[in-house]
C-alpha cells in the first residue's frame, strides 16, 4: 500500500493509549511509578566484523597491541565479545563487566583496565549518544553516534570492528521498561537480534528486517533498529590520552538511493533486423536503434516487431508469423501460450497480453511521419517487475538467489484521480480512461486495448496501469547513464514519474519512495486521495481507529467504550507557518477569490476563511474584469462563461485524442469504424499546460461549491513538531492524529496531519523521538463528475484542436424562459444554508448532522412521502402547507431525502451529487429532495433544459415559495452547479 495519509500501525496506536492512560492516572500503582520514575533507555551496536586472516590485517610483530587479540579471537568472536552495550558487553559469557582487572590484559570482564594498565585505570569503551534521522522522505536513515574510547588498544579495536567503511552494522534502540498493556510492566531484558546478527552466516537483509519489524510489534514500539552501512567517521585524540569518535551509519537506503545498474548486457542477432519507415519518427528515433543497445532495448525491439509480425521485415533467424510469440516468449523465458493479442474495443488499439494482462500497447495515431502513426507503449508495473527481474542485482545466500531491491507492483498502489484527466501528451504516456459526453450515454474512450486506469472500488488511479511510450523511456535511459555506462535507478525513476505527473495535468506528485522497513521501492503520489479514509477501511476492514495524541493536560476519553483518564507523554510541541513566496501569492489572490482566478487554488484557506470578509478588500478580481465591477449591481461572470475559449480548447483538444461511441457499442454488430486519435505535435506541446489549468479551474469549482479544500493545492504550510517518549513504528507519510484543541475551532475540522520527518535521541540515557507533520485537507475534494460541459456532435477527428469545426460549436436545445430565475426572482438562497434561520436557530448547540431526532419533526407519511423522514419544527409546518396545496392540485411528487445524519452524509458523498458530510442543507434539517426531478447531473445546462421542459418543476417551486421552500439561487441561477431537485426552507425559523 501506498498511500499518504496512511493510518499509524495498530500496536503504535495501542502503545499511545497505554502510556496517556499511564501518565494521566491518579491512583498510581508501584509498577506505574516505577515505570514514570526509573525508565531508561539502551543502545546497542553490533559488528559484521569477521577476522578471517590474522596475519593478513596486522603486523606480525608479537609486541603489536592487537597481535594476540586478533590472534585469539578469529572469526566472530572479537565482534561477540566487543559489542557496544553499556559499555561493552561480551555476549558469549554474558557476563556484566564490573571492577578492576586482576591483570593487564587487554580484553577482560572489569568495567575498569579494558584495554591494558599503560594509562592506568580508565573506564571502558562507550557510546555516548545517538542521533537517528530519517531523510529523503524517509527513504533512509542516518544514524550519528558518539562513541568514547579512554586508550588506544581501546581505539584499535573500536577502529577494527567500527570504523569499517561499507561494512553492514546493526544499531539497536529502545526503553528498559514499558506496559505492554495498561496493567502488564515488562522489565526483562531488552529485545535483541544481536546474536542472530552475530551467528547466523545465512540470515538475508529481508530476514533482518522482519525481525526488526517483529520486535517493534512485540514491544508495542519499544524497540527499534537501524541495520545499515558505515558510511563515516571522524576521531579526535584528546589532551587526557581518549578518544573522540563520530561514526555515521546509513540504513540501505543510502545504497538504493545511489544505486547504478548496468543494463548494458549483450545481445546479439539483430544485424540490420527491420526496415520499415513507419517505425520511425519524424525526429529520426528509432526502436530498431535500441535493439541490440541495452536489455530494455531488446525488449521493445521484440514486443515491436511482436505486433508487426506480418509486415515488417526481420532477419532470417527471427522470421514470425502472426499469432507465433516465440521471439519474446523467448527473451523472456515465457511459454508462448503465455502471451496473447486483444484489439481496443473502441479505437485502433492494440495489446500484447502476458498471463492475461495487457502489458504492451500499440496505439495508431493520424498523422505524424506518416498516414497512421504507430505509437507503442508498456505497462508501468511490467517495466518495473522487468527491471526488478533481469536487470536489478541479486546476491546469493545459502543456495539462494535474493532481490536486492524488490519493487512494489500491486494493484493498490492507487492515485489521486480527477475523471476528466487524459494522458496529454502521448509522446510520454497514456490511460486507458474514458469521459462522458453531453450526448446520453455515449463516452469519449482513451487508448481502450489497456488495462483499465481508474479503479472503481477506490475510486483512484492505479499507477501501475500507466503506459509509457516506449521512446519516452528510452530517452530516459540515455539522459540517466554515466560515462560508464551505468544507469542511476532512482533518477531514472523520477523522471519517469516528473513525466507521468506532468501529462496528467500536474494533477499528481508521483515519486519513487523506498520503505526502509521493508527495504521495498514504491511508486507513491504524494497528492492525499479524496476518499482516504473509505479506501483504507476497504483495504483494512478489520483496522481499529488511530489513537489520538494529547499535547497537553488531564482529559477524560472514551477508550474501548470506557470513560478513561488520559494525560501527554508530549515532551515538548510547536506550531509554525512557513510560507514560500509561491504559497503567498495564493494567499493574496486565491484565498478569496474562490476558484475565479485563473491558476490559482487556495481553497482550503478559503474554507477556513468562510463567512468573512476583507473590509478594505472586500474580493479580487481578475484585470478582465475590471471594468464589469464598475457597473451598478452587476455580477461577475461565471467561470464557465469567463474562461469559454480555454474551455473549448480544451475539449477539442481531448476530442482529438479519444473516440466517441455509445456505451453500448458492440464491434460485431455496429457499422462504425473504429478510429484513431491525431498526432499533433503542436497540440502536444501546448495543451498540458491548457490541460493543468483547466483541471484546476475543475478542482476549484467542485472544491467551492461543495466547500472544501481541493487535495492537489488544498495544504496549509502549517507544522506541528512534537517531541516525545521515545517510540517506534511511526513512518513518513503516515497521518497522525492529534488533540489540537488549543488551535482555532475550525481547523480540527478542516485538516489531517501528515508525518513529514522522524528522528530519534539517545542520550543521558533517555530515548526521544521527533516528529514533524504537514497540514492537508482530512477530506479533499476531487470533480468526481466525468461529463465535459457543451454539447458534443458526431466523433470527428480535426487537422488542429486550436481550429475546431462548426459541428464542435455549443448548439442549444432550450426554448423559452427559465422558470427559477422568475420565480425566484430576489434570489433567495444565494448564500451557503449556514446563514438560513434554521441553520442559525440550531448553530449555537448542535454540529451539522448531529441534531438529535427529539429536536427534528417526524413528516406525516404519505402519497409522496416515504417513512421516517424528518425536519426541523419549523420547515416541517412550512412543508405540511406546502404538500398539502400540491396534494390539491393534483401535483404528482415524490420526496427522497429531508434531514440527512452525518453519516448518511458520507455516504452519500462518494456520488460526487452531495455536499462534503458536514456542510449539507440537509444535516440542518432545512431541505428535501424531489426524486420525480432528479436527472443524475449537476450539470447547469442539463438542468436548465429540464427546468423549462418539465412542467412539474415550475408547479412545485411556485408553490414551495408561497410557503418559504425555494430551489436555491446558487443552484438554479445557471452558475458553476445545478439541483433543480433540491428545495430549502428560508421562511422565518
Amino acid at each position: 500500500m501506498n498511500i499518504i495519509g496512511e493510518n499509524i500501525e495498530p500496536f503504535v496506536s495501542e502503545q499511545i493509549n497505554v502510556r496517556q492512560q499511564i501518565y494521566g492516572s491518579i491512583n498510581r500503582t508501584p509498577e506505574q511509578l516505577q515505570y514514570l520514575n526509573s525508565r531508561n533507555a539502551f543502545i546497542k551496536l553490533v559488528s559484521s566484523v569477521d577476522i578471517i586472516s590474522p596475519n593478513d590485517f596486522i603486523r606480525q610483530d608479537p609486541n603489536s597491541e592487537l597481535y594476540n587479540v586478533v590472534k585469539n579471537y578469529p572469526g566472530n568472536n572479537l565482534a561477540r565479545r566487543f559489542v557496544l552495550y553499556n559499555g561493552v558487553t561480551d555476549t558469549i559469557s554474558n557476563i556484566n563487566k564490573a571492577g578492576l582487572p586482576d591483570s593487564d590484559s587487554l580484553i577482560n570482564n572489569s568495567a575498569y583496565g579494558l584495554g591494558g594498565l599503560t594509562f592506568g585505570y580508565r573506564p571502558m569503551p562507550g557510546i555516548v549518544s545517538a542521533d537517528i534521522k530519517s531523510e529523503n522522505r524517509g527513504s533512509l536513515k542516518t544514524a550519528t553516534l558518539k562513541i568514547k574510547a579512554w586508550n588506544r588498544p581501546q581505539f584499535e579495536i573500536v577502529d577494527l570492528l567500527y570504523l569499517r567503511l561499507g561494512y553492514t552494522i546493526l544499531l539497536e534502540w529502545g526503553n528498559t521498561i514499558y506496559f505492554t498493556k495498561k496493567d502488564v510492566l515488562y522489565k526483562e531484558e531488552p529485545l535483541s537480534i544481536a546474536n542472530d546478527f552475530l551467528n547466523n552466516i545465512s540470515l538475508n537483509y529481508d530476514q533482518v528486517l522482519d525481525k526488526i519489524r517483529e520486535n517493534r510489534k512485540i514491544s508495542k514500539g519499544n524497540y527499534d533498529a537501524l541495520y545499515g552501512k558505515i558510511v563515516n567517521y571522524e576521531w579526535n585524540f584528546a589532551e587526557d590520552g581518549s578518544y573522540d569518535i563520530t561514526l555515521i551509519i546509513r540504513s540501505i537506503g543510502d545504497v538504493i538511493e545511489s544505486l547504478k545498474i548496468n543494463i548494458l548486457y549483450g545481445v546479439s542477432g539483430f544485424s540490420q533486423a527491420i526496415s520499415n519507415d513507419s517505425e520511425s519518427s519524424s525526429n529520426g528515433f528509432s526502436i530498431v536503434d535500441y535493439a541490440n543497445k541495452h536489455l530494455i532495448g531488446t525488449l521493445f525491439f521484440r514486443s515491436m516487431v511482436t505486433f508487426n509480425a506480418k509486415n515488417i521485415a526481420v532477419d532470417r533467424s527471427l522470421k514470425t508469423t502472426q499469432g507465433n510469440y516465440s521471439l519474446l516468449a523467448e527473451f523472456l523465458n515465457l511459454n508462448e501460450n503465455s502471451i496473447t493479442e486483444k484489439p481496443g474495443k473502441y479505437d485502433n488499439s492494440q495489446a500484447l497480453l502476458i498471463n492475461g494482462k495487457a502489458q504492451f500497447i500499440k496505439y495508431q495515431f493520424n498523422g505524424g511521419s506518416s498516414v497512421v502513426n504507430a505509437q507503442y507503449y508498456i505497462r508501468f508495473g511490467y517495466l518495473l517487475e522487468f527491471l526488478q527481474e533481469r536487470i536489478l542485482p541479486y546476491y546469493q545466500k545459502s543456495d539462494n538467489n535474493l532481490p536486492f531491491l524488490p519493487i512494489d507492483t500491486a494493484d493498490d498502489n492507487l492515485a489521486y484521480f480527477n475523471y476528466l484527466q487524459i494522458g496529454s501528451d502521448p509522446r510520454v504516456c497514456t490511460i486507458n480512461t474514458k469521459i462522458k459526453t453531453s450526448i446520453e450515454n455515449n463516452y469519449r474512450f482513451y487508448c481502450s486495448a489497456g488495462e483499465e486506469y481508474v479503479d472503481s472500488t477506490y475510486k483512484a488511479g492505479k499507477i501501475m496501469n500507466i503506459y509509457f511510450n516506449y521512446q519516452y523511456v528510452l530517452e530516459q535511459i540515455d539522459s540517466n547513464i554515466d560515462e560508464e555506462g551505468k544507469l542511476s535507478l532512482i533518477d531514472f525513476l523520477k523522471t519517469i514519474c516528473d513525466g507521468a505527473s506532468r501529462s496528467l495535468g500536474n494533477l499528481n506528485r508521483f515519486e519513487p519512495f523506498i520503505d526502509d522497513s521493508t527495504n521495498t521501492i514504491k511508486i507513491i503520489d504524494q497528492t492525499p486521495l479524496p476518499n482516504k479514509k473509505d479506501i483504507l477501511s476497504k483495504l483494512n476492514p478489520t483496522s481499529t481507529t488511530p489513537a489520538t495524541i494529547e499535547l497537553y493536560g488531564y482529559y477524560k476519553r472514551n477508550i474501548d467504550n470506557v470513560p478513561t483518564s488520559v494525560s501527554s507523554f508530549v515532551r515538548n510541541f510547536g506550531i509554525k507557518t512557513e510560507l514560500n513566496s509561491a504559497f503567498a501569492s495564493t494567499i493574496t489572490i486565491g484565498a478569496q477569490a474562490a476558484g475565479y482566478v485563473v491558476g490559482e487554488d487556495a481553497t482550503a484557506l478559503s474554507r477556513l476563511n468562510r463567512g468573512l470578509e476583507d473590509r478594505i478588500v472586500p474580493i479580487k478580481i481578475d484585470a478582465s474584469d475590471r471594468e464589469k465591477i464598475k457597473v451598478a449591481n452587476s455580477n461577475l461572470p461565471t467561470p464557465e462563461e469567463k474562461f469559454q475559449t480555454s474551455l473549448k480548447n480544451m475539449w477539442d483538444f481531448m476530442k482529438t485524442l479519444g473516440t466517441l461511441h455509445p456505451i453500448d457499442y458492440n464491434p460485431t454488430t455496429n457499422n462504425q469504424t473504429k478510429s484513431s486519435p491525431e498526432w499533433n505535435e503542436s497540440a502536444f506541446n501546448n495543451f498540458p499546460t491548457l490541460m493543468q489549468n483547466f483541471l484546476k479551474y475543475k478542482e476549484a469549482i467542485n472544491a467551492t461549491t461543495n466547500k472544501a479544500a481541493s487535495g492537489n493545492i488544498g495544504f496549509l504550510p502549517i507544522s506541528i513538531n512534537l517531541t516525545l517518549d521515545g517510540i517506534s513504528g511511526i513512518k513518513i507519510y503516515n497521518a497522525l492524529n492529534i488533540d489540537i484543541s488549543y488551535l482555532p475551532s475550525n481547523y480540527p475540522e478542516t485538516m489531517d496531519f501528515i508525518i513529514t520527518g522522524v528522528s530519534h535521541k539517545i542520550q543521558n540515557n533517555l530515548w526521544t523521538t521527533d516528529l514533524s507533520t504537514i497540514m492537508v485537507p482530512n477530506q479533499p475534494q476531487s470533480n468526481t463528475d466525468n461529463e465535459m460541459p457543451g454539447d458534443i456532435e458526431a466523433p470527428q477527428t480535426y487537422a488542429s484542436p486550436q481550429t475546431p469545426p462548426p459541428s464542435a460549436r455549443n448548439v442549444s436545445r432550450i426554448t423559452g424562459p427559465d422558470p427559477a430565475l422568475i420565480i425566484n426572482s430576489s434570489q433567495v438562497g444565494n448564500e451557503a444554508y449556514d446563514y438560513s434561520p434554521i441553520a442559525r436557530n440550531f448553530l449555537n448547540k448542535y454540529k451539522n448532522g448531529y441534531i438529535p431526532l427529539k429536536e427534528l419533526v417526524l413528516l406525516k407519511p404519505g402519497t409522496g412521502v416515504p417513512k421516517e423522514l424528518r425536519l426541523a419544527p419549523a420547515a416541517a409546518a412550512a412543508f405540511e402547507r406546502w404538500i398539502s396545496a400540491m396534494r390539491s392540485k393534483k401535483i404528482p411528487f415524490v420526496i427522497s431525502s429531508a434531514y440527512r445524519t452525518y453519516a448518511q452524509q458520507q455516504s452519500l458523498q462518494k456520488t460526487g451529487l452531495a455536499a462534503s458530510a458536514g456542510f449539507s442543507p440537509h444535516g440542518w434539517g432545512g431541505a428535501v429532495d424531489f426524486s420525480n426531478l432528479f436527472i443524475g447531473t449537476s450539470n447547469p445546462q442539463r438542468n436548465k433544459e429540464a427546468r423549462i421542459n418539465n412542467p412539474n418543476y415550475k408547479l412545485i417551486a411556485e408553490i414551495g415559495a408561497l410557503y418559504g421552500w425555494y430551489n436555491p439561487w446558487r443552484l438554479s441561477n445557471g452558475g458553476k452547479s445545478d439541483e433543480l431537485w433540491h428545495f430549502e426552507y428560508w421562511g422565518p425559523a
